[in-house]
């Protein structure tokens, strides 16, 4: 039986549909991919939450699944907002890509500047001075706002390819791009791209993670749990979980990440959160778990609230009118002395 791929028409979509096309052919699979163009294609001159969130590119994607047009939509988790509509699910998360974010040189800025060969850091931004920087993610603007007055953001948007012509057309010093979207179009050796550090510009929740979407029940289901990648899951689990928890939409100004990284003794998840305002206000934490001290997903999540609540979150979520979570009560298992 042929699986219909739900996927919207740009190249990166395209070949992340073609990517999961692929994946299917190794259950004995075959697959069409059907385009769809989504309001988030159409509207580009205009910030995400301007024009409704990240949900503009998944509405009509989610349509053609329930109008039994398509079996699977391909998404960038990062795009799903962080509680599903009723009906859908999402059998299997593959395995991330990186989540990093990457700034992206013009020529000119390239010839005057003294870009670092492997990563651009907070201090970097401010030794560059004077930059004109487009993006159109909240988020991004309101860390670049936070590195230095100096830079002037404009809004950005369309995709990888409009954008990076945009860069030069449109006389940006630099853009800022997912290091996963070059990675996948092979386009970064093309231009001077740094990722920029993740421990201050903390990435999107979910940022470089690829989910299957279905309709609730769908007989494809269960084979699509076999491409999932457990290590991913967990993790983009618990970022969307703590945005979840904020009662943020995933278009604000919010990062959030967890990895595991090795240690002498073993393995350690580390999780860094940061949400942000738009005046200069932020809230930062950062845990770090050893393995063998893990705890269940949802105490962790509340332990990075209560983090970000000891650390201004409160005076963070009044400066973007958002309702105030349920802040837990101050941290007592992270207290403890790992290292």
């Amino acid at each position: 039986m042929n699986t219909v791929i739900a996927s919207r028409g740009s190249k990166l979509a395209l070949w992340q549909a073609h990517h999961v096309k692929k994946l299917l052919a190794t259950l004995g699979r075959e697959s069409t991919i059907l385009e769809i163009k989504t309001t988030g294609d159409r509207i580009q001159d205009r910030f995400l939450h301007e024009i409704g969130g990240k949900g503009v590119f998944i509405r009509e994607i989610e349509e053609a699944l329930l109008a039994g047009h398509a079996d699977l939509g391909i998404h960038s988790l990062k795009d799903l907002p962080a509680e599903l509509p009723k009906g859908f699910a999402l059998p299997a998360i593959l395995k991330r890509h990186s989540p990093n974010d990457v700034i992206v040189f013009s020529k000119s800025a390239s010839a005057r500047l003294s870009i670092p060969k492997e990563i651009v850091t907070q201090q970097d931004l401010k030794l560059f001075g004077t930059l004109k920087i487009a993006t159109g993610s909240l988020r991004r603007k309101a860390l670049l706002q936070e590195a230095s007055s100096s830079i002037q953001v404009f809004p950005l948007r369309g995709n990888v390819d409009t954008r990076l012509r945009k860069l030069e057309e449109d006389g940006y010093d630099a853009i800022i791009l997912a290091e996963a979207s070059l990675d996948r179009l092979s386009l970064k050796s093309n231009f001077t791209a740094r990722p920029i550090d993740p421990t201050w510009f903390v990435p999107s929740p979910s940022q470089g993670a690829l989910a299957l979407e279905t309709i609730t029940g769908h007989p494809l289901a269960d084979s699509l749990k076999t491409l999932a990648c457990e290590e991913t899951s967990y993790l983009v689990q618990l970022e969307r979980m703590i945005l979840s928890k904020l009662g943020a939409d995933c278009t604000l100004p919010v990062g959030i990440h967890f990895q595991w990284e090795s240690r002498n003794k073993g393995r350690v998840l580390t999780g860094r959160a940061v949400i942000l305002s738009l005046t200069g206000q932020s809230a930062r934490a950062e845990i770090c778990i050893p393995e063998e001290y893990l705890i269940p997903a949802d105490q962790i999540a509340q332990e990075m609230l209560a983090k970000l609540k000891a650390n201004g979150g409160e005076a963070v979520m009044n400066a973007l009118q958002l309702q105030q979570p349920l802040w837990p009560k101050e941290s007592v298992f992270l207290k403890k002395n790992f290292f």
